[in-house]
């Protein structure tokens, strides 16, 4: 974990957001691509030291967290939407709860 959170840490400081990213509105940006944002933004790479430390992309088991995900599910059947997380999904043993609040 020292070596992905190292990595994270080094990545967030080489990045040029001039800004205070709480105060980014991040739905106007949201339609672009990503490599594109990345660009702008100076968002280099995972090192490959984080890769081998077990750290994966969003998009791939154990990207998101149970939270993210059951987040995103209560969102969307909110807004009577079909949910989709372009295949992330926790990793097999991290416990899913899917459902609302109280169910």
């Amino acid at each position: 974990m020292a070596t992905r959170m190292a990595d994270a840490m080094y990545r967030g400081a080489r990045c040029s957001l001039n800004a205070d990213p709480l105060k980014v509105d991040w739905f106007d940006i949201a339609d672009r691509p990503v490599d594109d944002v990345r660009r702008e933004f100076n968002v280099i790479p995972k090192s490959e030291a984080a890769y081998s430390a077990g750290s994966v992309t969003p998009w791939e088991r154990g990207g998101i967290s149970p939270y993210q995900f059951d987040c995103g599910q209560r969102r969307a059947a909110e807004l009577g939407r079909d949910y989709s997380c372009f295949g992330a999904v926790p990793a097999e043993d991290e416990p899913v709860r899917v459902g609302l609040p109280g169910d």
